[in-house]
């Protein structure tokens, strides 16, 4: 099964970084179904305003491998024309699965406005049908009880990459979860990037942003 280096991961997490000016819209509500034997202890982070679970038996990036794939995504974004960058994303957590060769990575955006996200993720949109011609791409906004989320899912005949942006008034900065694998893996994975993604909850220290 062919494995996809975290460098590569995190190209394809952080280059399509866009600034949304578009107007908010009706938005369904959706429920993400948790499998606890999937996942690992909740971590909280009152820095960023959430805890949130890792999938188990997936292994942490260590702090210097992620400021590295960090450097090797941001040298590679000045050969993405058309996407507009604002302040770029910052890196804050990755884990990587051997077996499947899956990578997960979690970043914050500075600079994101998330009122309505139309506009963001059909630059998403753009950028992912270049990168991947041959590929499909697909766009979601929805809601949870807790948070707005703005969803893209590229996938090829090599890789599906689901990315994940959470905003709520009671986070300061909006939070992106990246989930590349390879294609093969993918339907083995769904259940546990649904599970990630549905222990995603605000800290109970953080009050809603004025």
């Amino acid at each position: 099964m062919k494995k996809i280096s975290l460098g590569m991961a995190v190209c394809f997490a952080l280059l399509a970084c866009a600034q949304d000016r578009a107007r908010p819209t009706g938005l369904q509500e959706i429920q993400f179904a948790v499998d606890s034997s999937l996942i690992a202890s909740s971590i909280p982070d009152t820095a960023l305003g959430i805890s949130f679970a890792p999938p188990r038996t997936w292994d942490a990036v260590r702090a210097k491998a992620l400021k590295a794939a960090q450097r090797e995504a941001t040298s590679r974004s000045d050969v993405s024309p058309g996407i507009t960058r604002t302040g770029g994303p910052d890196l804050l957590y990755a884990w990587s699965h051997a077996p499947s060769g899956g990578v997960i990575t979690i970043a914050t955006f500075a600079d994101f406005d998330t009122r309505d996200s139309s506009v963001t993720l059909q630059e998403f949109e753009k950028y992912y049908k270049r990168a991947m011609p041959q590929g499909e791409v697909k766009i979601a906004l929805f809601t949870t009880k807790t948070f707005k989320v703005h969803q893209l899912m590229a996938s090829d005949e090599k890789r599906v990459n689901f990315k994940m942006v959470f905003s709520s008034l009671r986070l300061r900065k909006p939070i992106q979860f990246d989930f590349v694998v390879p294609r093969g893996a993918y339907p083995q994975m769904v259940r546990t990037i649904e599970s990630v993604a549905g222990s995603v909850e605000v800290h109970p220290s953080n009050p809603p942003i004025n």
